[in-house]
């Protein structure tokens, strides 16, 4: 493999850690979002985000690249959180990812 698809797939492992150590955060979307949904129409879905991992561990450009959720408050904390994360550093250019936030309602 390239050194650049070496470098995707080292900053993917590590975001996949960052992302689980903010689960509590993301429930906490989950669930603000979720107030004006029903058990009948419970909030579900994936949410996709587009982001850039920056040299210096900030995450720029982060837009909503598909939401089939419906709920666009959900989106909205999702894009903020992401934000204010600290992604590892010192990774040369910056290195774009698009990121699936998974959510079901719970049983």
């Amino acid at each position: 493999p390239t050194d650049e698809a070496e470098r995707v797939r080292v900053m993917a492992a590590k975001i996949d850690l960052i992302v689980d150590r903010h689960q509590g955060q993301l429930k906490r979307c989950y669930q603000s979002a979720a107030k004006v949904s029903t058990p009948l129409e419970p909030l579900e879905g994936t949410v996709k985000l587009y982001f850039s991992v920056q040299a210096d561990g900030s995450a720029k450009n982060i837009s909503v690249q598909s939401n089939d959720s419906g709920s666009q408050a959900l989106a909205k904390c999702l894009v903020g959180l992401v934000g204010s994360w600290t992604f590892p550093s010192g990774t040369g250019d910056a290195l774009d990812f698009v990121w699936p936030f998974e959510f079901q309602a719970p049983k």
